[in-house]
């Protein structure tokens, strides 16, 4: 995204300074191509730069955490500020304020703009058909310049639509009432907006280059474009989510107690031209659970019956078959513990999970004919755990533990 051009400064005086500052691995690379001293320590602000100079040959090297503020707590707790300034070897714009860091620590900062980091002034080619073709889904950028470089030449590109920033609104509210010791009853109500999401969608009449030859070999007939359709993660998506919550536990003074929790989501997603994609996936409209428990003297115990409504497990522009969603069937699962704890710190324990042998289902469209999960294509993989037919089988542990 930026290239890198070295200027015919004139050479620091090694004499002024009692170090160097370096906040990428260019600027040293910079002073390196104008001075032949090496002695002085070079305070680095990780470990590309850090590398750099040790490999220029620069006797004394000290590396921060990668930012600015380690950078300054590095200088400030091993150099003085009465040893003179501080060269700073850098360009001309800078991310972080390093000089105004050590300022307030009483250290004089110089800045020699050595370098010059120039934008591109267009994607290259291997990048603009990465981008067509929906081969990235994570980019990484080492500074805002870089990244605002990047946003701009791709928006002139025409991908722009795809790198909007995701928005989200959110708002909670929720009243609770402690009715005696150990004992509340909660009720909560949210909302909530995201705006420019980014989901797994399908573009059509996508040109990639590709010519196609209808009636003879190319040089014989006219080509045409091949227009392909592009399945590919996709900024522009808005979610909407509503719901209430009502949650109740009650201890008693015996050791007996109650939890119980119940969950009503309502959900609705919009791929980015404004088609409905039913409800948001993995969001069950409802969910709820009830727990009895005992905690006295050492010993505790609990049983708990957790459940989840049938749900959109992936939207239905989002399987194999256009228009047909992965429903998952409804789940229930049942866990037990008890534990007893030895007044020196010794403890005997033992668990069983999923003890009603629960099975988790995905069907294509609903029907219980066509079991479903995601499966692999060209270059990822997904997890198909948690849909299709998905059996965990009941689980049980037994153990003991010591605290001192």
């Amino acid at each position: 995204m930026l290239s890198i051009r070295y200027l015919d400064s004139t050479p620091p005086d090694r004499s002024r300074y009692q170090g160097v500052l370096a906040t990428s691995a260019n600027g040293i690379r910079a002073l390196a191509r104008l001075v032949s001293w090496r002695d002085l320590p070079v305070w680095a602000v990780g470990d590309a730069s850090a590398r750099e100079a040790d490999s220029l040959g620069f006797v004394t090297v000290h590396r921060a955490a990668g930012d600015v503020a380690t950078l300054a707590d590095l200088v400030a707790g091993r150099a003085d500020p009465a040893a003179g300034p501080l060269l700073h070897v850098a360009a001309q714009h800078l991310a972080g304020d390093l000089a105004g860091a050590l300022a307030s620590r009483g250290f004089a900062v110089e800045k020699a703009v050595l370098y010059e980091a120039e934008p591109a002034a267009d994607l290259s080619p291997a990048l603009i058909a990465a981008l067509a073709e929906g081969r990235l889904s994570v980019a990484l950028f080492f500074s805002p310049r870089t990244a605002a470089t990047f946003a701009r030449l791709a928006d002139q590109r025409g991908f722009g639509e795809s790198l909007r920033p995701i928005k989200a609104w959110q708002a909670d509210l929720s009243a609770e009432w402690y009715y005696m010791p150990h004992a509340a009853l909660t009720l909560a109500v949210f909302g909530k907006k995201i705006r420019d999401d980014i989901y797994e969608g399908v573009t059509a009449n996508v040109n990639l280059g590709t010519m196609q030859y209808v009636g003879g070999p190319p040089g014989s007939v006219p080509g045409t474009p091949f227009l392909w359709t592009v399945t590919a993660p996709t900024n522009g998506a808005k979610d909407t989510y509503a719901g209430v919550e009502l949650t109740w536990q009650h201890m008693t003074e015996m050791g007996f107690g109650v939890h119980a929790q119940f969950t009503a989501t309502s959900s609705k997603g919009y791929d980015q031209n404004g088609n409905s994609l039913g409800s948001i996936d993995a969001v069950p409209p409802v969910t709820s659970s009830l727990s009895l428990i005992y905690d006295k003297d050492g010993l505790s115990g609990d049983i708990t019956w957790d459940h989840a409504s049938g749900y959109t497990y992936a939207c239905n522009e989002c399987t194999e078959v256009p228009g047909w969603p992965a429903k998952a069937d409804a789940f229930e699962w049942v866990t037990a513990s008890i534990h007893y704890k030895f007044p020196l710190g010794l403890e005997f324990y033992v668990e069983g999970k999923n003890l009603t042998n629960s099975v988790a289902r995905t069907y294509l469209n609903g029907n219980s004919l066509l079991p479903w999960a995601p499966g692999q294509s060209v270059g990822q993989s997904s997890s198909g755990v948690g849909a299709g037919y998905s059996a965990y089988g009941r689980t049980f542990v037994a153990g003991s533990s010591y605290q001192f």
